[in-house]
This record gives structure tokens, C-alpha cells and sequence, in this order.
């Protein structure tokens, strides 16, 4: 005979009732020992919507890092094929002001996750909790790993396509300079 799962555990009445012996004395179809049924303690159990709250929090800043290194491909792309200085330098200027804004998200990223982990060996978590709040932990870990160097080797094209552009000019203007004049010319801040 099929149980009606809903009514054991609600104690509503339908068509299918609960295999005799199943249900609780007084009738309500709620067996005592059933533990979707169990309250979670307040002190010294799972607090879930605090911990899917934090890990949600860290994704929308892994999005926003991500959205940086997207932005800072698209400007590369712009520095490469740009026409002229003055416009060379508004993309230096859009560039600065991604990398000022994204900075912090990255380090409050990285403060959550550590917080996150801190909170991993917390006492009261049974096993499947603590097992759970691991592997979020370490999946959200790993897209943050991912979505940092993905910026930073954003970051380093576009510094490398700034380096590779002035050692252009400084080739057009004196041919006669060797690799490491126009490396030390470029490091010193004398290429612009």
C-alpha cells in the first residue's frame, strides 16, 4: 500500500492514509522519530540562510571581478587599435578607475572566504553540515581563485599592450636604441 508521505509528516487528512503502526498516538500521522520533522536548535545548530547569505555575497563579488577582467580585455583591445595619444590616455584613465574599484572588492572577497573558513571547524555542526558548508566553501573558493587570475592576467595584457606600444614609439624615434634603453627608458616613466 503507498504512503501518503505528506500527511505522515503533516498529519492532513487525504485519500491514502500512513501503514498502520507508523503514525503517533494521537492519530496526527507525525511519526516522533522522523527528521524532516526536528526543530533545529537556535544556539548550537545550522544557521543555512546565514551561510547561503555569505556564499551569495562572495558570487555577486566573483561576478563583479569578472566583469573588471571582461572590461579590462575590451579596453586592451581599444589601447591596441587606438588612434592617437588622447585617447590612448582616457583608456588609461578608464583603465585606473576599473582597477581602483575592483581592488577592494577583490580584498572584502577574500575576507568573507576566510571568515567562511573559519567558520568551517565551528563546534555543533554535525557531519553532513559541516560536509555541506565545505564544499560550498571550496567551490566558492576555487571560482574566486579562478575569477582573481583571470583579472590579473587582464591586467598584466594590458600593461603588457602599454609597454609594447611605447617601445613602438621609442623605436620610431630613435631606431638606434637597444632592447634595454628602451626597457630602462619605459620602467624610469620617460616613454610617455
Amino acid at each position: 500500500m503507498a504512503s501518503d508521505r505528506m500527511n505522515e509528516l503533516f498529519g492532513t487528512s487525504g485519500a491514502a492514509s500512513a501503514p498502520k503502526g507508523k503514525n503517533n498516538a494521537a492519530g496526527g500521522g507525525v511519526k516522533s522519530g522522523d527528521v524532516e520533522m526536528q526543530a533545529v536548535s537556535a544556539e548550537g545548530g545550522s544557521n543555512y540562510a546565514d551561510v547561503f547569505s555569505d556564499i551569495g555575497a562572495i558570487k555577486k563579488m566573483i561576478t563583479q571581478i569578472n566583469g573588471a577582467a571582461e572590461e579590462l580585455l575590451t579596453n586592451t583591445q581599444s589601447y591596441k587599435t587606438a588612434p592617437n595619444q588622447k585617447v590612448e590616455a582616457e583608456i588609461k584613465d578608464e583603465v585606473q578607475l576599473i582597477i581602483a574599484r575592483t581592488r577592494p572588492v577583490c580584498l572584502k572577497a577574500k575576507d568573507k572566504l576566510k571568515e567562511q573558513k573559519g567558520k568551517l571547524g565551528a563546534a555543533g555542526l554535525d557531519h553532513a553540515e559541516k560536509r555541506m558548508r565545505q564544499q560550498m566553501f571550496r567551490a566558492t573558493a576555487k571560482a574566486y581563485i579562478d575569477s582573481v587570475k583571470r583579472y590579473q592576467e587582464s591586467q598584466a595584457d594590458y600593461e603588457s599592450a602599454v609597454r609594447d606600444s611605447a617601445s613602438r614609439r621609442l623605436r620610431i624615434v630613435d631606431p638606434t636604441m637597444t632592447d634595454e634603453d628602451i626597457e630602462s627608458c619605459i620602467d624610469e616613466g620617460r616613454a610617455e
